[in-house]
């Protein structure tokens, strides 16, 4: 069985509705009601497992496994979810997630990594509400990792 794309997020947003533990385990269940041809369902749900994890190793690990399935996700996976914006819209915030857990385990390597790689993504997102609260939150890790993350531009 796997899970129907358009009713992804609203499945999303009832399951982060939840308490805490209710919460984690609606999304570990739909996870379970996906499978390998659906990577961007599954990139997504893990998008939201890394918010509701219990630690930052979960967290790094959900975060990690979105950039992957995002990699793996099609065009046309992502315009029968409905994205705004595409798959390309999602990499930016993927790399902010994943940056600021490796920032907080302590890898500030790879938290620059990703806040170049996320700041090269941006390119995809208009210049409107949610691309500049992404585009903040890569500027506020830019800053929290030192002068070696600062922007190119600058």
């Amino acid at each position: 069985m796997s899970v129907a794309l358009e009713s992804l997020a609203a499945a999303i947003e009832r399951a982060l509705a939840q308490e805490p533990n209710p919460r984690r385990q609606m999304l570990l269940d739909l996870f379970a009601q996906t499978d390998e041809r659906q990577p961007l369902a599954r990139c997504v749900l893990a998008h939201a497992l890394a918010d509701v994890a219990d630690d930052l190793a979960q967290e790094r690990h959900w975060d990690e496994q979105a950039l992957v399935w995002a990699g793996q996700a099609s065009a046309e996976e992502a315009a029968t979810l409905g994205l705004p914006g595409g798959l390309a819209a999602l990499w930016p915030s993927l790399h902010l997630n994943a940056g600021d857990a490796a920032r907080r385990a302590g890898d500030i390597d790879a938290a620059r990594a990703h806040v170049v790689a996320g700041r090269a993504a941006m390119a995809a997102l208009p210049d409107e509400g949610y691309a500049r609260w992404v585009r903040s939150g890569l500027e506020r890790l830019a800053a929290q990792l030192g002068p070696a993350a600062a922007d190119p531009e600058d």
